[in-house]
């Protein structure tokens, strides 16, 4: 916990957001925190294991990758279930008078006062953010302030768009030989977005409305590489991100990134970074940068459960 708080409480203000608690806890098997009334709002994010979450009566259980909004004024408790660990990060806050003043902010304080459900699954990313303002908060450097303020309206936001999903149209730019530039931002847009999926190229070339021959004799020919590799290339970017930022293990990014097993994870990891996950990250910790020069030759890998 970096802010210890009472009903009273003290918290720390950035920007229109009054910050009571942030951290990164993990409980053992059968632990449980009493029932107890929430004097700000508070959400959790699941990172590891699973837990019991109760709002008042309402009880849900939570895994790996879900979020926990509890109210201010609600009576809140949680335990872990038999048999399983439970680490989760989470936010207390409130809004401050500077809320009222920014239209946006005032639009979230209004939503979040209004919330009646309280679990949802992470369907943006939570976990590299979350962990860069916990970060940011305990590491202190300069003009922290001004980042965690940055980091905790998107961490709010990213929280909002979880609970207030909807179906929404896509738009991709149409196919066009004359403007080959907006049909290649249309397939990295497409990827980014999917990115926790099983990527077929063939229905990506579908579902955006391109030939698919086209598509891959232009995207090669604009990049250099297939699509097949961009996407491998991608995936690593986004474990590495997950890892160093999100905190994530080895295991828990192969299973995020939707790779068949960890060994294939590691193994697409090490064509591309010229070296395990695990070596990776020790390089990482002793300030020395992965040489991926390595394995630029290698032959590339197919997409993780690719059905290409």
């Amino acid at each position: 916990m970096l802010y210890e708080s009472n009903e009273g409480g003290d918290a720390r203000r950035f920007g229109g957001i009054d910050l009571f608690q942030a951290g990164d806890v993990s409980f053992v098997s059968g632990y449980e925190i009493p029932s107890h009334t929430q004097w700000c709002h508070e959400f959790s994010y699941v990172i590891s294991g699973e837990g019991y979450f109760t709002t008042d009566n309402e009880t849900d259980l939570l895994v790996e990758g879900d979020i926990h909004f509890c109210p201010a004024g609600k009576t809140h408790a949680i335990r872990t279930t038999n048999g399983s660990d439970l680490r989760y990060a989470y936010i207390g806050f409130t809004f401050n008078e500077k809320a009222d003043e920014d239209e946006e902010l005032r639009k979230l304080k209004e939503y979040y006062e209004k919330l009646a459900y309280y679990k949802v699954t992470d369907s943006h990313n939570l976990v590299v953010p979350l962990f860069r303002n916990l970060d940011e908060l305990y590491g202190r450097e300069s003009f922290y302030n001004t980042m965690v303020a940055a980091y905790l309206v998107q961490l709010l936001v990213l929280v909002y768009r979880c609970f207030d999903a909807q179906p929404k149209s896509e738009y991709f730019p149409p196919v066009s030989e004359k403007n080959v530039s907006q049909s290649m931002y249309a397939v990295a847009k497409y990827i980014d977005k999917h990115i926790f999926e099983s990527i077929n190229v063939q229905k990506l070339a579908q579902e955006i409305g391109y030939n698919y021959s086209y598509l891959s004799d232009a995207f090669c020919r604009c990049n250099g590489i297939t699509i097949r590799k961009y996407i491998s290339n991608r995936k690593i970017q986004k474990a590495i991100e997950l890892m160093c930022c999100g905190k994530l293990s080895v295991v828990q990014v192969s299973n995020r990134l939707q790779y068949a097993t960890v060994q294939s994870f590691s193994k697409a990891f090490k064509r591309t970074m010229g070296c395990s996950p695990t070596e990776f990250l020790r390089q990482q910790a002793a300030g020395k940068p992965a040489d991926p020069s390595s394995s630029e030759n290698e032959p590339t890998e197919d997409p993780p459960k690719s059905n290409e």
